[in-house]
């Protein structure tokens, strides 16, 4: 976690000097930039944190001309929704393989 935070795209939404969600961009490439780890405790649900971090991070990478992607659980309708409220769009689905 300590690699997170010193790359610096570990943000957090602070309201009343309290952290009340974060959400980070884990990867940039050339035309995309990946937003995962967005998180917001139990007590603070619910109340439109969540969106408006992933929101303002659409923004700066948006200002830097990429193209803010994620992956969402579909296990997690309440997330779901909050990224199609916030203009996501599903663009496929991915599955985890397995070797033994």
């Amino acid at each position: 976690m300590q690699e997170v935070i010193k790359a610096g795209d570990l943000y957090l939404w602070i309201v009343k000097n309290t952290p009340v969600s974060m959400a980070n961009i884990a990867h940039r490439s050339p035309r995309h930039a990946q937003i995962n780890a967005v998180y917001t405790p139990t007590n603070y649900r619910k109340k439109g944190f969540a969106s408006a971090i992933v929101a303002n991070l659409c923004s700066i990478l948006e200002s830097e001309h990429l193209v803010p992607i994620l992956y969402a659980d579909l296990k997690n309708p309440t997330s779901n929704q909050v990224y199609k409220n916030i203009g996501f769009i599903e663009g496929g689905t991915i599955t985890d393989i397995q070797f033994e």
